[in-house]
């Protein structure tokens, strides 16, 4: 037999070495490229294998308001859990033991504590995962008060029920039920924000949830000599609202005696500070109890319109209540002077060929823009649109906000319908100077009509004071106050103050909005409404925005009454008197001093 050459072996040995490296390379390139694709799924399904992870409820935050009164909390209630597996070896009889217990009677036992049924405890015994497998752990019931889990835990003493699980649990509650519902909101089954403050303030009331980590083998049970990692949760942060819980609790309790003197389907009611854009009252007729918003033998659409907060969420034509901004438009201007006469009014203007005819029927005569707000003159109106024109109206409606989202904290805001001005012919200029055509929410009004309470400048209405988180020691830190964001100069301060005075003279009479020693500023409106852009038959919106003191206002308020009885609709028959009593009693409670002598009328015999 030949030898082989040693320079044969050595090449044939670094030919195989050389293969041995090339293979090497290749599964440790597959092995990367897996890595790199697929290394998050296996990490993550290696973790669910051999690794049990509890999650640990944090509690949720409080909600306050400015006063610190408490509008929302979460208690310290119980769950019910169970060991599947657990209750499946001690509920069946095997070669070496008898069972504990009858599965079947126990799910009965359970039920009956519970107020569950027997057949829905049984479903969740026999549950599933999703290869089909029967699961090895289950949530029987969570937010079961205290005498329910002492119950369990006897039921588990007496029949030796190891497989129930008793922890602690959470349940959010509202001390005053339905007190400022629509605003407030509520939460689902997992004390999640599902509406209002809650849902828009979620994440933080919500907290960071901890966790329970054990290491486990392959049967589920924990490896020896390891000890379960323990992070605790972060507790959720308390929302301090504006809302001053005086003011909305005589603002609802007026509201429903409203809707009830009016004949209304609904009222609603707004009161803010026009010097900061808080909000301090927002009350709406129709609440909800939050601790049972699921009322039964409702539909979800009618649950929807139970939980719906109107002010924010419903736009209507505003009516006389948008003369005042019209008023504001013209003067800054320059396309009239507050002592000009502007129009000789014989009760009705044509336009277009279209007459154009003044509520009241009569006519008013010569009339500067105090007379025509006085008097809520159309006639007056449709000129003063026609001396400032459909570009300069249109662009100063945009300015104050109305038809445009605020950017208010609070869920389902809408923003209504302004005309461009493509699609404002003669008679579009007309109606919408008197408060038509053009759609608006509550609270895209009161925000404008603050700048003109404010002496100019449009600030953001919000409903948020502040927000205070928590450390680990259980001590508060400010976590967050309210931006005001959109802050600007609308209204020139000579303008908002000449319509400010305007306003006091509007209401300034014996059946206009009198309180003995204040002095109001106002202007009422009245509108037909509308439902898929055709006016209703007899439904109308009557609305009163006012603000006091008129000279430099703390407080400002819009009232709309939505379908009052047709022989009275009137604002000044609806909204003013509402108005007027919420007013009262807002003076009374709140200390308001007054800002003008009290003159009284001797009487004799």
């Amino acid at each position: 037999m030949k030898k082989k050459k040693p320079f044969e072996k050595n090449q044939r040995l670094f030919v195989a070495f050389m293969t041995i490296i090339f293979i090497f390379i290749g599964l440790m390139g597959n092995y990367a490229r897996l890595l790199i694709k697929h290394g998050e799924e296996y990490k993550t399904d290696a973790e669910r294998r051999w690794f049990s992870k509890e999650e640990v409820t944090a509690k949720r935050g409080k909600i306050l308001d400015s006063n610190g009164n408490e509008l929302g909390v979460s208690g310290n209630v119980f769950r019910a859990d169970l060991d599947l597996k657990t209750l499946r070896e001690d509920g069946e009889d095997t070669d070496d033991a008898k069972a504990r217990y009858d599965i079947g009677d126990v799910a009965g036992d359970m039920a009956k504590i519970l107020g569950m049924t027997k057949e829905e405890v049984m479903e969740i015994i026999n549950s599933t995962d999703s290869e089909g497998e029967p699961q090895n752990f289950a949530q029987l019931k969570r937010k079961i008060e205290a005498n329910q889990a002492e119950a369990l835990t006897k039921l588990k003493s007496e029949k030796e029920v190891r497989a129930i699980i008793i922890s602690e649990d959470t349940k959010r509650y509202y001390p005053n039920n339905e007190f400022a519902s629509k605003l407030i909101g509520h939460v689902n089954g997992d004390d999640k924000g599902l509406t209002g403050v809650e849902l828009y303030y979620d994440k933080y009331l919500s907290g960071i949830s901890g966790q329970y980590i054990q290491e486990e083998d392959g049967f589920s049970n924990p490896l020896p000599f390891t000890k379960p990692t323990y992070y605790p949760p972060v507790q959720g942060s308390d929302i301090y609202l504006s809302i001053d819980n005086r003011i909305q609790r005589l603002a609802e309790r007026i509201a429903e005696k409203g809707k009830k003197d009016t004949a209304a389907e609904s009222v609603y009611i707004v009161v803010s500070d026009p010097n900061t854009g808080e909000i301090v009252a927002m009350a709406s007729t129709g609440g909800y109890d939050l601790n049972n918003p699921w009322i039964s033998g409702k539909s979800y659409e009618e649950l929807q319109a139970s939980w719906r907060n109107n002010i924010v969420s419903d736009s209507f034509e505003l009516g006389s209540i948008f003369k005042p901004i019209l008023a504001a438009a013209a003067l800054e201007n320059k396309a009239i002077a507050n002592d000009q006469i502007i129009v000789d009014c014989k009760g009705s203007i044509n336009v277009a060929g279209s007459p154009i005819a003044c509520d009241s029927g009569t006519s008013h005569g010569p009339e500067t823009i105090v007379d025509i707000l006085r008097n809520s003159c159309n006639v007056g109106c449709v000129k003063v649109a026609e001396l400032l024109g459909a570009d300069k109206l249109h662009q100063y409606i945009e300015k104050v906000g109305l038809g445009q989202a605020t950017g208010i904290d609070i869920e389902g805001e809408s923003e209504g319908i302004v005309l461009r001005t493509d699609e404002m012919g003669p008679v579009e200029l007309a109606t919408i100077s008197y408060g038509h055509a053009n759609t608006s929410t509550m609270i895209q009004y009161i925000a404008a009509f603050n700048a003109i309470a404010n002496g100019g400048t449009y600030i953001s209405p919000h409903i948020l004071k502040e927000i205070k988180g928590y450390n680990s020691d259980g001590s508060t830190f400010a976590q967050k106050t309210f931006d005001t964001g959109r802050k600007k100069a609308i209204i020139a301060p000579e303008v908002a103050a000449t319509v400010r005075q305007d306003l006091i003279n509007v209401v300034n009479h014996p059946k206009g909005m009198q309180i003995p020693g204040y002095q109001f500023g106002g202007k009422t409106g009245t509108a037909m409404a509308t439902e898929k852009g055709e006016y209703i038959a007899g439904k109308y919106i009557s609305s009163f925005a006012s603000m006091l003191p008129a000279d430099k206002p703390q407080y400002t308020m819009m009232v709309t009454v939505k379908y009052p009885k047709p022989e009275a609709y009137y604002a000044s028959q609806t909204a003013m008197p509402i108005a007027k009593e919420l007013w009262t009693a807002m003076i009374a409670e709140l200390g308001i001093k007054p800002t003008m002598p009290v003159t009284t009328t001797p009487t004799g015999n």
